[in-house]
């Protein structure tokens, strides 16, 4: 996690965009296309893909970073377990930084929830026309966006939830 708050914009975009950039490039190839116009095409992707990631993180990372100052490396790997479902930290501290990393989460989700479910609900859409036209391939993409609409979906309440169990664990004596 330190290594994602601390890198340089032009790593993030290179951590980002390869994976994505190889993926599309041997999705191309696989459906018959040169793979000249793979590697082009997924070179392309993958950089597009890259620098939309390391732009957006920007506001996340800029937010974790003071977080992440106060407390040593293992208080930071308690806070980030127990934001995520882990057990209940005992210092009082990490269990703070618990806390403080839900509410950026949920604050972070609620900022982009809108255009994110808009783009997933159109991804789906178009996956879905295209299965009917024949293209059975597009299944596996339709199963990928509604598992991302339903995450979408979800998210927000077991966010509150799990801050609400840490907010009352922190009030027991």
């Amino acid at each position: 996690m330190r290594a994602y708050l601390t890198a340089p914009v032009w790593a993030l975009v290179l951590l980002a965009g390869l994976p994505v950039g190889a993926l599309i490039a041997l999705l191309i190839v696989l459906s018959g296309d040169t793979v000249t116009f793979a590697v082009v095409f997924g070179a392309a992707v993958g950089l597009l893909f890259g620098l939309v990631i390391a732009v957006g993180s920007h506001r996340h990372r800029r937010d974790l970073r003071p977080l992440l100052d106060r407390l040593p490396e293992p208080g930071w790997t308690l806070a980030r377990a127990a934001a995520r479902d882990g057990q209940v930290p005992t210092d009082p501290e990490v269990r703070a930084a618990a806390i403080e990393l839900l509410d950026l989460r949920i604050r972070n989700l609620r900022r982009a929830r809108t255009g994110l479910v808009l783009v997933l609900g159109l991804n789906l859409l178009i996956a879905l026309v295209n299965i009917a036209l024949g293209n059975w391939w597009f299944i596996l993409a339709a199963l990928a966006w509604a598992a991302g609409l339903l995450e979408r979906w979800q998210a927000p309440r077991r966010l509150h939830r799990r801050r609400e169990f840490l907010a009352a664990e922190q009030t027991l004596p």
